[in-house]
């Protein structure tokens, strides 16, 4: 699978200052090349601006990082590579909202910045993705409470997520088949 990342998009969203330095970047490329070794997922790291007036790529340590150069955006590259490479399973990270519609229209689904960073990336931190669950009726009584819980949004740890391919509750209560396959990718992150 490969796992395409909105470089500075995910950056803006963990380091909460304007300017990314080339120390921080360095240590995210880092971390991105243990996550890519203990996953087995080609990672494709695609930053704005780079080097040189050009896009360019290279590769360093099993990554693929792309610059889009000056004249491009990131989002211009992203969404370029996922018209390229249709044929592969692919998720993408970010949480520019235009850019994730963008690349579902070609069947890549996506995960949220924070998510993918503070669940996959740094799992010690504790953050939780948000997954959206029935919750169960208790009592017999109607109450405030019951009704509430009825439409709360759960958050669960992702190694707290049941497998969705193997629940065996009624079709009303399972996930819906293309939340089950993106279920599935999120596992395989």
């Amino acid at each position: 699978m490969k796992v395409i990342i909105d470089a500075y998009n995910v950056l803006h969203q963990v380091i909460k200052h304007d300017h990314i330095g080339q120390q921080e970047r360095k240590h995210f490329i880092n971390q991105l090349n243990a996550y890519a070794k203990k996953k087995g997922n080609a990672v494709v790291v695609v930053f704005d601006g780079g080097p040189f007036l050009f896009p360019s790529t290279s590769h360093y340590k099993g990554l693929t990082i792309i610059y889009s150069g000056p004249k491009d955006s990131a989002d211009a590259m992203i969404l370029r590579y996922i018209k390229e490479h249709v044929e592969h399973t692919m998720v993408l990270v970010s949480s520019d909202r235009e850019l994730c519609r963008a690349a579902q229209y070609y069947h890549v689904e996506s995960i949220d910045a924070k998510d993918f960073y503070y669940n996959i990336m740094e799992p010690d931190q504790k953050s939780v993705l948000k997954v959206k669950e029935q919750a169960i009726k208790t009592g017999s009584a109607e109450s405030v409470v019951d009704i509430l819980m009825m439409q709360v949004s759960v958050k669960k740890k992702l190694e707290d997520i049941d497998d969705p391919t193997l629940d065996r509750r009624s079709p009303a209560n399972r996930l819906s088949k293309k939340e089950r396959k993106r279920m599935h990718k999120i596992k395989k992150l």
